[in-house]
């Protein structure tokens, strides 16, 4: 025999609200040394060492890097 709803209900309820205080946690202060994330000017002519310096402060992920590796070797590749 299966639950009867008002219990199927409740533990959805429960599982949200678990879910919720697992993911929405509140924000921490930043400390006043951190890193500020910011990527590097484009508008501007940008050789491969600047942009290579940039990464410290650019913050992304691996697909963020095998797309900026395929730019890079595209510009290799038209000089």
């Amino acid at each position: 025999m299966s639950a009867p709803n008002g219990n199927a209900e409740a533990s959805s309820s429960t599982q949200t609200q678990d879910a919720h205080a697992s993911v929405l946690m509140p924000s921490e202060s930043i400390a006043e040394d951190a890193t500020h994330i910011k990527g590097p000017n484009f508008d501007n002519a940008i050789g491969l060492q600047e942009l290579l310096e940039s990464y410290e402060n650019i913050g992304f992920q691996a697909t963020g890097m095998a797309k900026a590796i395929a730019i890079v070797e595209k510009m290799v590749s038209q000089t």
